[in-house]
């Protein structure tokens, strides 16, 4: 604007390096184009507006570490009208939701402080308390180290700048005289021995538990007898344990799947678990049960065991049909 107060329009340009055409513009409007051109709305209508916050966020915090693409699946076989073309949107508003919903990131300090994790340390400068010796000034820091459980508190006297080597001379003889015991074993949890746990059954009562609910048990028989009609060899089991037919070297991944159990397991003539199929009552959804099946579902992936779902009130009995007829093998005609 200087420049265009001494200069013609194309000479003030070209000293500020900038086109004519710029020049020209700025000239008829000083505003910047961010200024001018009001931001652009949405031209679409929100694909997810009704499913987000109802149905993906309740998945979210029911099942934080859940991958965006199993929520996707999820979310399509719930809404079979829903386009896969949304699966990027999907994913970014999960990534922006977690941002701020998520699981507390590891820069945040925690108030609750644990014996032997967190220690402060700072350095103050003393010379305003005029200390001297032999009459001399003594130009001097202290390094403060404090435990934030215990509270145990050590200073350092430091000769010279704050640094690097100050830092760790001041923590060396912080550690050299601070109250540290030797870290307690954690106790180990009570364990039962077989004449323990004879004693405690004597002493309770047990009834039976069916293994399955009225409507389990017609899917069960009705698919018993399909797939025994398919291939005699093939079994139907019930209510199967995922820790019994999975393995994983990593302990975590197993813990979170030892529990879990299908609702039915189709086993092949040499009992190698084939195909899970899982029930899904009316009341199935409720709650984290589609976490669970998340779960299960994407461990049973990675096993290389099919997944396949009977919906009460959509599954047909044809339907189950061509589903076992697809999944069983035919037997061999020697």
């Amino acid at each position: 604007m200087k420049l265009r107060q001494e200069h013609r329009v194309e000479v003030a340009a070209a000293k500020a390096s900038l086109s004519r055409a710029t020049a020209y513009r700025i000239e008829k409007n000083a505003q910047l184009p961010s200024q001018v051109k009001k931001p652009r709305g949405r031209r679409r209508p929100d694909p997810l507006a009704d499913i987000f916050d109802a149905e993906v966020a309740p998945l979210l915090k029911a099942a934080p570490g859940i991958r965006p693409v199993a929520v996707f699946e999820e979310m399509l076989r719930r809404h079979p009208d829903l386009s896969e073309g949304v699966r990027r949107t999907m994913e970014r508003r999960i990534r922006a939701w977690r941002a701020i919903n998520g699981d507390e990131q590891e820069v945040i300090f925690r108030q609750v402080h644990e014996p032997g994790r967190l220690g402060l340390s700072d350095f103050t400068n003393m010379n305003e308390l005029g200390i001297t010796i032999a009459g001399q000034p003594l130009d001097h820091l202290l390094y403060h180290f404090r435990l934030a459980y215990s509270g145990f508190e050590h200073a350092h006297v430091v000769l010279g700048g704050e640094s690097f080597v100050a830092l760790a001379e001041g923590n060396r003889a912080s550690v050299a005289v601070g109250p540290w015991l030797p870290t307690p074993a954690p106790e180990p949890p009570k364990q039962f021995d077989a004449a323990d746990q004879l004693r405690i059954v004597m002493g309770s009562s047990f009834t039976i538990q069916p293994l399955l609910n009225k409507s389990e048990a017609r899917v069960f028989k009705a698919l018993d007898r399909i797939v025994i009609g398919c291939n005699p060899a093939w079994q139907v089991m019930a209510q199967v344990s995922l820790g019994e037919v999975l393995r994983s070297k990593d302990a975590d991944a197993y813990r979170c799947i030892n529990s879990k159990r299908v609702d039915l397991l189709l086993v092949d003539g040499d009992c190698q678990p084939r195909h899970a199929i899982e029930y899904q009552g009316g009341a199935h959804h409720q709650g984290a049960a589609a976490a669970r099946d998340a779960v299960k579902k994407e461990a049973l992936r990675r096993a290389g065991i099919g997944y396949h779902e009977v919906v009460a009130g959509q599954t047909t009995p044809s339907e189950l049909r061509r589903l076992v007829e697809k999944l069983v093998d035919k037997p061999n005609v020697s």
